[in-house]
Order: C-alpha cells, then sequence, then structure tokens
C-alpha cells in the first residue's frame, strides 16, 4: 500500500488490511447511519458520536499527506519537490480540513441556539 494518505492508516494498523478494511467498512455504516437520522434528531451526541471514526480517520490521512509534504518524498520514498507533492495530496488536506469546519459549524449551531435562547 503506497497511496500516502491509505499508508499512514494501514501503518496504524500495523499493516493489517483484514483490520484496516474492517475500520474503513465500518466507519463509512457508522457514518451511513447518522445521517440517515430524522432531522430532529440529526444533532444530537449520538449522531456526532457515529461521525468521529469518519473525522478520524479523514484527519489521520491528511496528516499523513502533510507528514509527506514536510518530508519531500511519498510513502513509497519517491522523492518530488515540496510544491508538487503540496499540489498532489492537498485534495486530502482539503477534504478533511473542510469536513472538520462543518461537522463544527452543523453541531455548533444548536448550541449557539440554546445559549442565545436562555439569555
Amino acid at each position: 500500500m503506497y497511496a500516502t494518505p491509505l499508508n499512514t492508516l494501514a501503518e496504524f494498523f500495523n499493516y493489517s488490511r483484514p483490520a484496516l478494511v474492517f475500520a474503513l467498512v465500518s466507519s463509512a455504516l457508522a457514518t451511513f447511519t447518522a445521517m440517515r437520522t430524522p432531522s430532529p434528531r440529526r444533532y444530537g451526541f449520538k449522531t456526532l458520536a457515529l461521525l468521529i471514526p469518519q473525522q478520524f480517520f479523514m484527519l489521520m490521512a491528511a496528516g499523513g499527506s502533510m507528514l509527506a509534504v514536510w518530508n519531500g518524498y511519498y510513502a513509497d520514498g519517491v522523492i518530488r519537490t515540496t510544491p508538487f507533492i503540496l499540489a498532489d495530496q492537498s485534495p486530502w488536506i482539503l477534504a478533511a480540513l473542510l469536513y472538520t469546519v462543518s461537522i463544527v459549524d452543523d453541531f455548533g449551531k444548536p448550541v449557539r441556539e440554546r445559549w442565545t435562547h436562555s439569555t
């Protein structure tokens, strides 16, 4: 496994493919379950807990991409310039960043509404 973001996840699972596949499929099913929650209950703690595994894997993959940019080479050892690797890996980094902002924004709204209505 030499895709840089995927290699970071594989390294986390000690390169055990069954464990990695199980974790990623479980994360996808948890996220699917969270998104199928009816709208009024969608912003509860249970839904947020179902999204945490996907968030964890996305941030870990983005971290592997940032590590490749920092080191100047990919997981398979191919050396490239930092701007080249940054341009190549930026979708992973941006996806994790924007997903994090989306989660914080979506789950922060009910909290902000409770604070503004209580004062």
